[in-house]
């Protein structure tokens, strides 16, 4: 049965437990689990932080539950988790999303709901989601039903379509993008020659040396469930679009693989030349305005450098002292590494 006691007293006890724990055990037996409520005002995350890293630090995490894949994969594509805010849209004049659902997707009124209720009625909107949701209802949205996980599929029909009717930016990608078609390398780069057979392009139609199947919009439709002609139709309508903004939202990489899906939604905007100007973004979820100016506390700084995935804090719990930077993927500092690279979190 629980028992009401005072704060007083709640407050001395969990503090005199985790100072226990500090003394006994060290820092790296503490871990501060992420949870992105927690994000979004001055008493989250930053404060818990600032506490532990008086105390000596803590075990921390790496990764998301949202964004994990995506956020990896953005700075390999950009350089960075470049991106619009949703008010930039107001400069397109077409809408693509992919399993973006701004009126649902964070409680509490973070600010993509809001941005997005001023151009729901002005700007034409395609959405591609498994569900009907809040998003599309109550309004003309052109809402396509799509089998989760799918995306990757579906855009690579679209681009298929793109590529075979000359509906590309071929200056956009010549002058910003590598591995469209072949390339020579590029030492200063850290990039090596691309032989056609391994490009996008190929890729798409089909005569890669990876993979030799056309990903036309009717093979997209066998997988995804979207039919050819709406596969053509969408296609089109992005390539008469002057600013397209492209989203492709988190549940996409909220899944094993779900890095093509991510990849898949970046490269249709540079098909498109669709970054980098006004109404466009990079295929990202976009920010909001409450991304843009949450509040913060100072979290100082910690000796305390260990990190484990968002994913395997149970097993720390379980079994911390036995898992491994091979076996768990447990991040840790370079003098506690052996000399193949591996070591033990040991708490």
């Amino acid at each position: 049965e629980f028992q009401r006691i005072s704060w007083e007293q709640a407050i001395s006890e969990i503090g005199a437990k985790l100072k226990g724990i500090y003394d006994t055990y060290g820092a790296r037996s503490v871990y501060y689990q992420y949870q992105s409520g927690a994000y979004y005002d001055l008493n989250g995350s930053s404060t818990w932080h600032r506490l532990l890293n008086c105390m000596g630090g803590c075990l921390g995490y790496y990764g998301s539950y949202s964004s994990a894949q995506v956020s990896r994969l953005y700075p390999i594509i950009y350089g960075s988790n470049a991106r619009s805010t949703m008010l930039e849209a107001h400069n397109s004049d077409l809408c693509l999303f992919f399993g973006y659902n701004p009126l649902e997707i964070r409680q509490s009124g973070s600010g993509e709901g809001y941005e997005f209720a001023q151009i729901k009625h002005k700007v034409k909107t395609i959405l591609f989601d498994c569900r009907y949701t809040d998003t599309a209802a109550g309004s003309n949205i052109e809402y396509h039903a799509c089998r989760p996980g799918t995306d990757a599929a579906l855009i690579s029909g679209i681009a298929y379509h793109l590529i075979t009717n000359n509906m590309i930016n071929e200056t956009f990608l010549s002058e910003k993008c590598y591995g469209f078609r072949a390339e020579a390398a590029i030492p200063e780069k850290g990039l090596e020659a691309l032989p056609y057979e391994r490009s996008y392009e190929a890729y798409i139609l089909g005569v890669g040396e990876l993979d030799a199947v056309a990903k036309t919009p009717e093979w997209a439709e066998r997988i995804c469930g979207v039919p050819a002609d709406t596969i053509r139709s969408v296609a089109e309508q992005l390539y008469a679009a002057k600013a397209p903004y492209i989203v492709g939202g988190y549940g996409l990489n909220r899944q094993a693989n779900g890095e093509y899906n991510v990849w898949a939604t970046a490269a249709l905007c540079a098909l498109l030349g669709a970054v980098g100007k006004r109404g466009t973004n990079t295929g990202h979820m976009p920010y909001s305005l409450n991304n843009l100016s949450s509040p913060g506390f100072p979290s100082l700084s910690s000796a305390e450098n260990a990190k484990i995935s968002v994913f395997t804090w149970p097993d720390a719990i379980r079994n911390g002292k036995e898992m491994t930077a091979f076996k768990d993927g447990v991040q840790l500092p370079a003098d506690e590494l052996d000399a193949s690279g591996d070591g033990k979190l040991n708490a």
